[in-house]
């Protein structure tokens, strides 16, 4: 049976209602596991396990990326484990691991404070949000994971309870139909 992985980078995950409601749609999902990566951060001291993220990522079929979007980018830590776990997949040990990942599926999950209508180029944000993702797109190809389409969540911060269990049945049934398509 093939799995599902959810990296979530979050570093005030307690205070995200949209975050926090779209993890827990998923958690009714079978095969799937759901990974706090700021909760193993902080426990260990600020510091990745990066053997255990390592082979997490080798047993999963499928990866998915959840974070909010801050300052045009992903969390400042998350791109720190990329560069630490990345760096030694490819780089370091690419016949032991990184060789491994080739052909996995990758999904992108963010959530956005501001509306769509901001990204864009007559928007307060100037650019798309999907073009903001282009580090990540690239990263795939680097590392031959197989690209999926993005969920992507606007106004996270400004949405009603029932537009944020809207959100999250929505985010279940787009991550539910991409686990049964791969």
């Amino acid at each position: 049976m093939s799995k599902t992985l959810v990296f979530f980078f979050h570093e005030r995950f307690e205070s995200s209602q949209a975050n926090r409601s779209m993890i827990k749609a998923l958690s009714t999902l079978d095969n799937i596991e759901i990974v706090n990566m700021h909760q193993i951060f902080t426990e260990n001291g600020n510091k990745f396990d990066s053997n255990s993220d390592i082979q997490r990522l080798l047993n999963a079929d499928r990866i998915i990326f959840q974070f909010p979007i801050q300052w045009y980018s992903m969390p400042a830590f998350m791109k720190q484990w990329i560069d630490e776990t990345f760096t030694r997949m490819y780089y370091i040990r690419y016949g032991e691991e990184g060789l491994k990942m080739e052909g996995k599926k990758f999904m992108i999950s963010v959530t956005a404070g501001n509306f769509e209508e901001a990204y864009t180029p007559q928007g307060q944000n100037l650019i798309p949000l999907d073009d903001l993702l282009n580090p990540l797109k690239a990263l795939a190809h680097r590392c031959k994971l197989q690209w999926s389409e993005p969920f992507i969540s606007y106004r996270a911060n400004k949405k009603s309870v029932e537009e944020l269990e809207e959100t999250a049945e929505q985010y279940r049934q787009f991550v539910s139909k991409w686990m049964e398509k791969y």
